[in-house]
């Protein structure tokens, strides 16, 4: 691939901070003419784009690096003797710009678990080998710029539509989630939202309102889980007077509240089965039928669900009707959860942090390395509630300006699963990425590596190392894995 080909598919002006700690072997002179070189036609590199910094004490310098250099990309060149100081320009480039690539070029042959550790980690996509092959650096550089093409524009595009400002997060898993948004908010169709407790199902369900011809008229949330039974059906259709022995007046319900408006069912695999039919009756015929009247009445009214489960499981069991879901998911989001949107935690949980500190008056406290590392390593089954709820916690315990990882408590951790090391933790990580990809990938391991954002010749070494036979995930062989010989 051309200078001239890659230039022409990245953005101009791009600034790459480049850190170079092994300035012995003239690695980072090497890379830096190489990149000069290539782009200086496209990009005037010689002109403030890439630095090359010699880092004593790195991470308490990066912090002012960023905020002054403002980098799209950092490529960290480091030897055998500063891993430790490596490690910590990779943590501290995530946390001061979460999302941004990295790209790591570690000693040459180099084999250590400090390596791997960084690239376990969330925000660092790509691995340079030395020697330097040119066309291998560009191609990951491209592909590096062209994920910062593409994340940059999906916000904007959405910002002109909607309310982000109660959307943290700029990851690809939930910008692709929004995108469609827009066009589903015009529609008049019923919506089905699914997803994972936490993960915002309700912010979206009002965003489709608030983006809908139908703002302005009757919003009427309703948490299915949270109506008795004995009262549901006169709660959510209505009953007429004298329809059961407190009826002393007629009542409209809640559905007819929402009348020229929206209406949100959360939590809609709670709605007993038996109302499920009258439910049905108001989604076909816009009709509804108060408790104890003989006649139906006409509305006008947009449905909006939320689940937790998977209603197709619900309809197989009996529990859930499947012509009422038939008529639900005319359009169906899917919220990613919390595991899935890692580049988002930095965002989120420095949201969370000023939000409480602006609430209590107090000055917006920092989260360590330690602490930031600790979330980012945590699987979140509460997703993005849980997340708030343990910053929460650990603001109130923090004593001092910065939150310590010793504050960050994790309640659903397992005891001997909490006293593992980090080198352990990302060793299962990895195991079950690699053998995630290379199940989606059906066994091709260069659309596994692909898929992963992961170099080709690191992606096999994980495999060995592992032990994972990429032949087990091809469709004539047995799913499961077996040892490498």
């Amino acid at each position: 691939m051309g200078a001239a080909e890659i230039g022409r598919n990245l953005i101009s002006k791009v600034r790459v901070l480049l850190f170079d700690m092994d300035d012995e072997s003239g690695a980072g002179r090497e890379l830096r003419q190489l990149l000069e070189d290539c782009w200086n036609p496209f990009f005037k590199v010689k002109q403030h784009t890439i630095g090359i910094l010699n880092f004593g004490d790195a991470a308490k310098q990066l912090s002012s690096v960023l905020s002054t250099a403002r980098p799209e990309i950092g490529i960290l060149i480091f030897n055998a003797k500063c891993r430790s100081v490596a490690s910590e320009v990779f943590s501290a480039w995530f946390k001061g710009a979460p999302g941004r690539p990295f790209i790591v070029v570690p000693p040459q042959s180099d084999d250590d678990e400090q390596v791997d550790e960084m690239l376990l980690g969330p925000g660092a996509p790509e691995f340079v080998s030395r020697p330097f092959q040119r066309a291998d650096v560009l191609r990951r550089i491209s592909r590096a710029l062209s994920k910062i093409e593409k994340e940059d524009e999906a916000p904007r595009h959405l910002e002109e539509k909607i309310p982000l400002t109660r959307f943290i997060g700029r990851s690809s898993a939930l910008l692709t989630c929004l995108e469609h948004l827009p066009a589903i908010a015009q529609s008049n169709c019923p919506v089905l939202i699914c997803g994972e407790t936490g993960t915002g199902k309700e912010i979206c369900a009002e965003a489709i309102y608030r983006l809908s011809p139908r703002v302005g008229k009757p919003y009427v949330p309703i948490n299915c889980a949270a109506i008795s039974a004995t009262v549901f059906e006169s709660h959510l259709f209505g009953h007429a007077k004298g329809a059961f022995t407190s009826a002393e007046q007629s009542s409209p319900g809640l559905i007819r509240d929402a009348d020229g408006g929206t209406l949100l069912l959360d939590e809609i695999n709670s709605l007993p089965l038996e109302l499920q039919p009258k439910l049905l009756r108001v989604l076909e015929n816009n009709e509804v039928l108060p408790v104890g009247a003989s006649k139906p009445l006409h509305v006008d009214v947009r449905i909006i669900a939320t689940t937790n489960e998977n209603l197709e499981n619900l309809v197989a069991n009996r529990h859930f009707r499947e012509d009422l879901l038939f008529r639900l998911n005319s359009e169906t989001i899917l919220m990613p959860p919390l595991r899935e949107r890692v580049s988002d935690i930095p965002l989120l949980a420095r949201f969370f942090i000023e939000q409480i500190c602006a609430k209590a008056d107090v000055i917006a406290l920092d989260l360590s390395q330690e602490a930031m590392q600790k979330l980012l390593l945590y699987d979140w089954p509460g997703n993005v509630r849980e997340l708030k709820s343990v910053i929460e916690r650990a603001v109130r315990h923090c004593e001092h300006a910065v939150i310590c990882d010793n504050e960050v408590c994790l309640p659903h951790v397992a005891a001997d699963t909490r006293a593992k090391s980090l080198k352990n933790r990302s060793a299962e990580f990895r195991r079950r990425e690699i053998s995630h990809l290379l199940m989606v990938s059906q066994g091709n391991i260069s659309q596994a590596a692909r898929q992963g954002q992961i170099d080709r010749r690191w992606f096999v070494h994980q495999m060995h190392r592992y032990h994972i036979d990429p032949t087990c995930y091809r469709p004539q062989s047995s799913p499961r894995p077996r040892t490498l010989s």
